[in-house]
Parts: structure tokens; sequence; C-alpha cells
């Protein structure tokens, strides 16, 4: 891989981060504190054909004259409904109105937040691990990789920074949470 000729090196170094547990296996992977537009692009592309935005304007569209609101009214009330925040009058009347509309939608996103996951599992596996990785190997690994690996992304996406302590607090957690579980054992 080609290097740029920093004047100045990036501050931040990447640090190795595990992922699994004692039941599904631990490996370790580069944490960066960013991800690359290649991984980013990845996901993206293999999400946005999903058409869940779409579907959600179109929803609020026609929240927005069935209730005579403000297009963007009806967006942020749908969303709450959508997130189970059913309070207000109008929050319940739509979610009765519209029941069916929402459940096909809350279907939608809930299979485009499992394929979401699959391809941030791959990207970064691929990117980070081994250049020849592809979906269908991610297909054959533990669910609870697959989500540490989501949650690994998210740390990325957000920018947040890796720090040597960070490791040390995963040791951590991992210590305690074995007392824990040997004092429940003991039991």
């Amino acid at each position: 891989m080609a290097r740029l000729p920093f004047i100045v090196e990036p501050k931040a170094k990447p640090v190795q981060f595990k992922i699994g547990n004692d039941d599904v296996g631990v490996f370790e992977i580069e944490r960066r504190g960013y991800l690359s537009v290649a991984e980013k692009s990845f996901v993206d592309n293999f999400t946005q054909s999903s058409g869940t935005i779409r579907d959600i304007v179109k929803l609020s569209n026609s929240i927005a004259l069935a209730f005579k609101l403000a297009r963007e009214d009806a967006y942020r009330t749908l969303m709450s409904v959508l997130s189970g925040e059913v309070s207000s009058k109008t929050e319940k009347d739509i979610a009765n109105k519209f029941q069916e509309e929402i459940a096909e939608l809350t279907a939608l996103m809930a299979d485009t937040q499992a394929k979401r996951a699959l391809a941030v599992a791959t990207i970064l596996l691929k990117s980070r691990v081994d250049p020849e990785w592809d979906l269908d190997d991610t297909l054959e690994l533990e669910p609870a990789i697959i989500e540490q690996l989501a949650e690994l992304y998210e740390l990325e996406e957000n920018k947040v920074k890796p720090t040597d302590a960070e490791e040390s607090d995963e040791e951590i957690k991992e210590i305690l949470g074995k007392s824990t579980e040997e004092k429940k054992i003991k039991k």
C-alpha cells in the first residue's frame, strides 16, 4: 500500500481490539478510530438498495395528508411511533390507522439492520484481517462475533479514538465478568 509523505504524522495509532469470547473464540482486529472510504462505501452500497428511507418518507407523507400535519411533523411523529414511543393522542391515532404499514416498515427496518450487520462484519474482516474474506465467510460466523464487529464499526463511524487504556479496560471487564460468573457458580 502506498504511504503519504506526512510532514506531521497522525497522532492516533491503531491498537489491537479483541473480538469474541471464550465460547466463540477470540481474535484481534485493528482499531483505528475511523473508517476508510472503502469500508464506509461498501456498507452504504450494501444497505442503500433496501429502500427503507424511501418507504419512511412515503408513509410520513401519507400521514401528513391524513392528519393534516406538516411533513416534518408527520416524519417526527412516525419516527416516534417506529421507536415505540406512542404517548400522545396523535401518535396513538397514527399507530392505529397505519398499523399494517408500520408493521411492514418495522420488518423492513429489521431486515435492513441485519443486512447492515453482515456488511459491516464482512468489510471489517476483509479490510483489516483477511483480504480474501467474503460474505459467505461472514454467514458462517457466530452471531456474537457479528454483533461485536457491528459495535466496533459504530465506534469507528463515530470516530471514537482508540486508546491503550481501552485495551486494559477490556481486560478489566473480562476479569470482572469472570469473577462475577465464578461467584454465581459457587452459590
